[in-house]
């Protein structure tokens, strides 16, 4: 077999290895990418638990029950999908996207989970939940998962609200991805007559 070959099937392979599935929609010229994976979410652990499974070398000291307190029960299989805008976008133009697109926002358990699971996209790439929001005074706070320059894995926050973000640095670049879970048809109730 060829070089070539070779190539193009070990690069098939790491695609559905990786268990991606693509998308794309065709937005203002610049494309949007989707990749979909499963993951199972046991919300019979507490938050700290989630947290010690995903083996993150730092946690922002504001990633607390307080603030992100565990509300669904038992054990859920669930496909998150992994957005990517290819453009800066805001919190309000990601979740009008996902609105169209009939998904709603990850919440914080459900991006803990993706990433016990998928630990090294976060090395590559910021990414963010906007399911679990809380307040800190009238700034909304959304967590995020990351890697820094050295490779570590970090669960980290970002005031929403607040253009220049934490630190001075907008993690909302062309570079970061949002997760999102498709909206269940099974949970619209019919309204009765």
């Amino acid at each position: 077999m060829s070089a070539s070959k070779a190539f193009v099937l070990g690069s098939v392979f790491l695609f559905f290895l990786s268990g991606g599935v693509y998308g794309d929609d065709q937005k203002g010229g610049n494309e949007m990418v989707s990749n979909s994976f499963p993951v199972a979410v046991d919300y019979s652990r507490s938050l700290g638990q989630m947290i010690t499974a995903g083996g993150y070398e730092a946690v922002a000291k504001e990633v607390t029950p307080e603030h992100y307190p565990v509300l669904g029960k038992g054990k859920t299989d669930i496909e998150v999908v992994v957005f990517h805008f290819n453009r800066k976008i805001s919190i309000d133009g990601v979740l009008s996207e996902f609105s169209r697109l009939g998904y709603r926002a990850a919440t914080l358990p459900e991006l803990l989970a993706f990433a016990a699971k998928n630990p090294g996209l976060q090395r590559e790439f910021p990414i963010v939940e906007f399911g679990s929001l809380w307040r800190n005074n009238d700034v909304r706070v959304a967590a995020y998962l990351r890697g820094t320059p050295m490779g570590a894995r970090t669960l980290d926050i970002y005031f929403v609200d607040n253009p220049s973000g934490r630190g001075g640095s907008a993690p909302w670049t062309e570079e970061t991805r949002f997760l999102g879970v498709q909206i269940s048809k099974e949970l619209s109730v019919p309204k009765k007559k």
